[in-house]
């Protein structure tokens, strides 16, 4: 740390998971960068086991291998988080607490601390959040998004009329800074859109295969879920406030089981 002033310990925490919420997944990756005041730099790394193994059933959902590319045999032989924890939280110390998004970080080691029993508090500790930072500093709103790509100020900002032009002219000033994207509306599409397969992003395609990007069957295929859980799908179709794309998905993957629901909707 050559710009930053210690007069304690500083640890940089960082962890890879089998999802987002710390009340039902759980790490598989941790690192541990410390900082002490005399510059000295130590570092402890593990990587554990999420859980027990069960046939037929995945450790890591698909959608998270895809974030951080760890998959179930890199895991199933491994330690769970309970043998390293007190290692973990003696390496950490009575350190202060840095890192990028590092509250989603602290939010699992707190919800793994005390699946162990074990307290880990964070009273008295200096959270930095690099994330944060980059936050309020190079802000990512549309009056940004202007001035980088025109180099203009944006006038009239939060008006529909000047926001409309504003984002004509980001989108074409993006084009030209990024000459690697395609030059056609479909091709450019379909490149934002990724492997998202509706507009909000609420399944994507893994290997072929129509899969919940979110909500409570994450990293499921559709089809399976539209054969074990006829009742979220009738919540998805009839209730929840999702675009028609969506519903239409989950209509059809259920017609598929159920021709009679093709004539229903």
């Amino acid at each position: 740390m050559k710009n930053l002033a210690l007069t304690r310990p500083l640890c940089f925490c960082d962890v890879e998971t089998t999802g987002t919420d710390p009340a039902t997944d759980r790490i598989i990756d941790i690192c541990c960068v410390r900082f002490s005041p005399g510059g000295k730099r130590d570092s402890l790394y593990r990587r554990v086991k999420p859980g027990e193994v069960i046939p037929g059933k995945l450790l890591i959902p698909e959608a998270a291998t895809k974030i951080h590319g760890i998959r179930d045999e890199n895991v199933a032989h491994l330690a769970p988080f309970s043998v390293f924890a007190q290692e973990i939280l003696d390496f950490i110390g009575e350190a202060d607490i840095s890192g990028y998004a590092v509250r989603f970080d602290i939010k699992f080691l707190s919800a793994e601390f005390s699946r162990c029993h074990i307290p880990f508090p964070l009273a008295g500790r200096s959270i930095i959040d690099a994330h944060a930072i980059f936050s309020q500093r190079e802000p990512r709103d549309l009056k940004a998004a202007v001035l980088r790509y025109t180099g203009a100020v944006h006038a009239g900002a939060h008006g529909a009329q000047a926001d409309a032009q504003a984002s004509a002219e980001v989108l074409d000033g993006q084009l030209a800074t990024y000459t690697d994207l395609p030059r056609t509306v479909p091709e450019l599409a379909a490149a934002v859109r990724g492997d998202a397969v509706d507009v909000d992003g609420f399944f994507r395609l893994v290997d072929g295969a129509v899969c919940f990007a979110r909500g409570k069957h994450e990293g499921k295929r559709l089809a399976d879920v539209a054969r074990t859980d006829r009742g979220y799908c009738s919540w998805l179709t009839d209730k929840a406030d999702f675009f028609d794309d969506v519903k239409a998905l989950v209509r059809e993957a259920v017609a598929r089981l159920d021709p009679w629901e093709e004539h229903r909707s």
